[in-house]
């Protein structure tokens, strides 16, 4: 009995570390009250997942990073961000995750999230033929990422993960 527990403790870490947002870089626009942007910390800081949140006002740029094993969704950030009237140009971003076909497009599973994102692999990676098991980190740009959008990631770059990384 002890060992089964074991095993399904193990299981369980392994599918908790296995994908996830691990940083995403939001550039905005339209924060023109100087307390609205300083309370972007503490607001993204609430959301579960959230390791550290760093703003760069001379940029208009927020760095989100996240701690391994969450299941933070790109939804609740974004929404955080233009809660305030606060516009979004533009969402980098760093995660992991299982890419799917699906159709005649490819699907970017992220898991133990119920969200999906459409994939766009760009040239470098337009041949890529996703294995099943096989767990990628994607760098890219989400079009879209106003709250309640459609968001697909561009990819800048797709590579598999070594094993003892999954």
């Amino acid at each position: 009995m002890a060992g089964m527990r074991l095993a399904i403790l193990l299981l369980a870490a392994a599918l908790s570390a296995s994908a996830e947002f691990r940083r995403v870089e939001v550039d905005f626009e339209g924060t023109g009250c100087a307390s609205c942007a300083e309370s972007l910390p503490a607001r993204l800081g609430r959301v579960r997942g959230v390791e550290s949140v760093e703003v760069d006002l001379s940029r208009n740029r927020v760095t989100i990073r996240l701690q391994a094993g969450n299941k933070t969704r790109l939804a609740p950030l974004v929404s955080r961000i233009t809660q305030d009237g606060t516009k979004i140009r533009r969402v980098e971003t760093v995660v992991r995750g299982k890419i799917a076909r699906q159709g005649d497009g490819l699907s970017l599973l992220p898991s133990g999230l119920t969200e999906t994102y459409r994939l766009r692999p760009g040239e470098r990676a337009s041949r890529l033929n996703p294995q099943n098991e096989v767990l990628y980190e994607i760098r890219g740009v989400f079009s879209d990422a106003e709250p309640g959008a459609e968001s697909s990631l561009e990819a800048e770059s797709i590579e598999a993960l070594p094993a003892e990384s999954r």
